[in-house]
């Protein structure tokens, strides 16, 4: 019943978006009930995401690789290829998938992840064949290819299906990374081989694709980028829809340059003593471990990045987006506070205010651009608002040892 209903209106809500009546469309948006399953077709290729970014001591282990070298240096190589893919099919997969529509766009991206977790599963640890970085460049380069064209396309097919929908979807973000940075890592720390992992998140991919086909509607907006010539009409006409999301770009890079910079970033280099991490000051006898330091850690982060991601959809006041940065520079203050004066307990609410600030700007640009941007360039304002964060993160991950360097790490 609720599936007929969400059907019915969302072929009411195309008919609407095609004769440009936004105060309606944008009605329609926030009425359509919310399809909670979205949220199962993201957070399988983020546990993806998770895995390749979290698990690389894993590999090297498996590859023997313990100290600097030459070996070493490769492997920092191979791994790099999943943040450049990232970053250049952010926009890339407009023109490398151009025949396709964003739903099958979608499903290539989950392929895509599926392979990349399976050359790493079969390849380094069943079959281990490990006298060859191959099964690494190429998983993370599949990966990097993934995630850069999972999102835009993601968030412009569920667009027809409204606001409460994409929250959930937008919600398997964080879901699918703390269930392996929180989940898995507890799970191994159980005695789980990692080949389970990499196996079970293989296993939720194929289930989520299953979902997306089958239980989630949906109907294309004819002209969204679907063709080479619509995808450059679009760039052509940039100012119809880049003016409109100038301050969300700006404000995302900036987030993301802090997210990468301090969450954790430098903290892995300010608290790197296995010996523990005090947790109110160099005085302190309260002493935790490392590992179950940054579980917590991971834990805050997860509750700043849901919290906030949730609340920018159930707020129906359109905040100036560059507000938000407030919870990045609180974020920034608590961190160095946290690495000058050795209190752990201030980098938890450091990161928890850097991911609640990631969450609000993310979100409440995702709902601003099915608001005021024309549906026909939802997919490109979308891959550009994208690649600008990243751009964010290339230079944060960039300043990263120098910032390390700069607050006293050891």
């Amino acid at each position: 019943m609720t599936f007929s209903i969400t059907w019915k209106k969302t072929i009411g809500l195309i008919s609407l978006l095609q004769v440009k009546n936004a105060e309606d469309c944008v009605q329609q948006l926030e009425e359509l009930p919310a399809i909670k399953s979205a949220a199962f077709c993201v957070i399988p290729l983020f546990m993806g995401y998770a895995c390749l970014f979290s698990l690389q001591g894993k590999l090297k282990d498996a590859y023997g690789i313990t100290t600097h070298g030459e070996r070493f240096d490769q492997f920092g190589n191979a791994v790099s290829f999943l943040y450049m893919g990232n970053l250049v099919f952010r926009f890339a997969h407009n023109i490398f998938f151009y025949c396709f529509n964003p739903r099958i766009r979608v499903l290539i991206a989950m392929l895509c992840m599926m392979t990349s977790l399976n050359l790493l599963l079969w390849g380094v640890f069943v079959y281990k064949l490990t006298h060859t970085l191959t099964w690494i460049y190429a998983a993370y380069a599949l990966g990097g290819v993934a995630v850069g064209s999972f999102e835009a396309n993601l968030m412009s097919a569920i667009t027809p299906l409204g606001h409460q929908t994409k929250m959930w979807a937008t919600l398997g973000i964080p879901i699918g990374v703390a269930s392996i940075t929180i989940g898995a890592f507890g799970a191994m720390a159980s005695g789980l081989p990692v080949e389970y992992v990499y196996g079970f998140v293989s296993i939720c991919l194929i289930g989520s694709i299953f979902v997306f086909i089958f239980v989630l509607p949906y109907k294309h907006i004819q002209g969204n980028a679907n063709s080479m010539r619509s995808f450059s009409d679009n760039l052509k006409q940039y100012n119809q829809w880049l003016w409109k999301i100038k301050w969300n770009c700006l404000c995302l890079a900036i987030n993301m340059l802090v997210v990468t910079t301090f969450s954790p970033g430098v903290m892995l280099y300010i608290f790197n003593k296995r010996s523990g991490i005090t947790m109110f000051g160099k005085n302190s006898s309260y002493i935790i471990g490392h590992d179950t330091f940054f579980c917590i850690y991971n834990v805050f982060i997860f509750i700043g990045a849901t919290v906030s991601r949730k609340y920018a959809y159930v707020d129906k006041v359109d905040r100036p987006i560059g507000l938000f940065l407030l919870f990045s520079l609180a974020g920034v203050v608590l961190n160095v506070a946290a690495s000058q004066k050795n209190i752990g307990i201030l980098a938890l609410f450091g990161g928890m205010c850097v991911f609640a600030g990631n969450g609000s700007i993310y979100n409440r640009t995702t709902k601003a651009i099915d608001n005021r941007v024309e549906s026909v360039f939802n997919l490109t304002a979308l891959s550009a608002w994208l690649l600008v964060g990243d751009l964010g993160s290339v230079v944060g991950s960039n300043l990263t040892p120098y910032i390390a360097q700069f607050l006293g790490s050891p």
